[in-house]
C-alpha cells in the first residue's frame, strides 16, 4: 500500500529503487546483569569471574582494547580519505581525540572499581557522555553524541574479540553486529540512524539514496553523505513502520518526501525526471520496481 513520509532534505536529488533496510548496531544495556562485591575479606562473599581480576589487568586489557581501537579508526580515516576526500577523513581525525580521552577512561575506571565488569563499565561511561551532548542546547554539540557512541561501539567489539567479554555475569554480554548488513544489490537504504563508521563501510555502489528516520543536519553523517553524491532525507519520522525490504520506494531529497509502494504513473515520473537530471540510468531507476520493463518506455525516449 503507498505510503508518503514527510523528512528534512540532507543532500537533494532523486532515487527510485527498491527498500534495503539496515539494522542498527546497539551498546548493550550499561546496568545488565551487574553484580557487586558484598565486601571485601567477608566470608560468603558472592564474587563472580568478572569482579576476581586486579586491577593491573583490566589496565592491560583496557590499553589492548585502546591501541586497537586507535588502530581500527586510523583504517576508518583511509578508507573516507581514499574513497570520500579529506572532509569526511576529519571526522574519524577527530574520533581519536575520544579513544584516547583521559577523561573517559577515568570514568571507565571508576565504575570497574565500584564491581561493574569492563564492557559494561565501558557502555555506561560511553552512554553518560552521549546523554550529556543530547542534552545541550546547541545543535552541533547534540550532534557530536554520534561521534562517541560510535567509538564506544569500537571498543566494545574490540573488547569481545579480545576474550573481555568473557567477564560479563551469566554470559549477557554478545559481541554487536549488524543485522542484515550491507546491500547486496543496488537500492535506497533505510534505517532509524547510522553511525560514521557504519556508513563508510556500506558499498558505495550498492546505495542509490538513503533515508533516516533520525539524523542532524549538523552531524558527522552530513559530511559523510555529501561526499557519497546520493539523494538524502533524515528525520523521516515513522518510515520503519511496517517496512519490507524489497518494496518500490522514491526519495525526492529535493522536496523531502518518501513515497514507499508508490504508483505507476509516480514511477514513470520520477523515472523521467531522473533521466533529465542524468542523476541514475533507467536501469537503475525502474529494473528492481518494473521488472517487465527492458528499456525506455516511448514516454522517456
Amino acid at each position: 500500500m503507498r505510503r508518503v513520509y514527510a523528512g528534512t532534505p540532507m543532500v537533494g536529488g532523486i532515487s527510485v529503487g527498491t527498500v534495503k533496510a539496515l539494522a542498527p548496531k546497539r551498546l548493550p544495556e550499561a546496568g545488565a546483569g551487574v553484580v557487586r562485591p558484598v565486601g571485601a575479606g567477608r566470608e560468603g562473599a558472592d564474587w563472580t569471574a568478572a569482579l576476581s581480576l586486579p586491577m593491573w589487568e583490566y589496565a592491560q586489557i583496557w590499553a589492548a582494547t585502546v591501541a586497537t581501537a586507535s588502530l581500527l579508526t586510523t583504517a576508518l580515516q583511509r578508507k573516507a580519505e581514499d574513497e570520500l576526500g579529506g572532509a569526511a577523513a576529519d571526522i574519524f581525525e577527530a574520533q581519536h581525540a575520544i579513544v584516547s580521552d583521559p577523561m573517559l577512561e577515568a570514568s571507565v575506571f571508576s565504575r570497574v572499581e565500584e564491581g561493574i565488569p569492563l564492557p559494561q563499565a565501558v557502555s555506561g561511561a560511553i552512554t553518560e557522555i552521549v546523554a550529556g551532548l543530547e542534552a545541550s542546547d546547541d545543535e552541533a554539540t547534540r550532534a557530536r553524541a554520534e561521534d562517541v557512541y560510535d567509538v564506544g561501539l569500537r571498543f566494545i567489539t574490540t573488547l569481545a574479540g579480545i576474550g573481555a567479554a568473557s567477564a560479563m555475569d551469566d554470559g549477557q554480554f554478545e559481541p554487536v553486529l549488524v543485522v542484515g548488513g550491507s546491500p547486496s544489490e543496488e537500492g535506497v537504504l533505510v534505517a532509524h540512524d547510522l553511525l560514521p563508521s557504519e556508513l563508510v563501510m556500506l558499498n558505495r555502489k550498492m546505495m542509490l539514496g538513503l533515508v533516516l528516520e533520525a539524523g542532524s543536519v549538523h552531524s558527522s553523517i552530513d559530511v559523510i553523505a555529501e561526499a557519497l553524491g546520493i539523494p538524502v532525507i533524515i528525520q523521516a519520522a515513522g518510515v520503519l513502520s511496517g517496512l519490507v525490504d524489497g518494496e518500490s520506494i522514491i526519495v525526492d531529497a529535493d522536496n523531502g518526501t518518501v513515497i514507499l509502494e508508490p504508483y505507476e504513473d509516480e514511477l514513470k515520473e520520477y523515472a523521467s525526471r531522473i533521466l533529465k537530471a542524468g542523476h541514475q540510468t533507467f536501469y537503475q531507476a525502474t529494473q528492481a520496481i518494473m521488472h517487465d520493463v527492458r528499456k525506455p518506455p516511448e514516454s522517456l525516449s
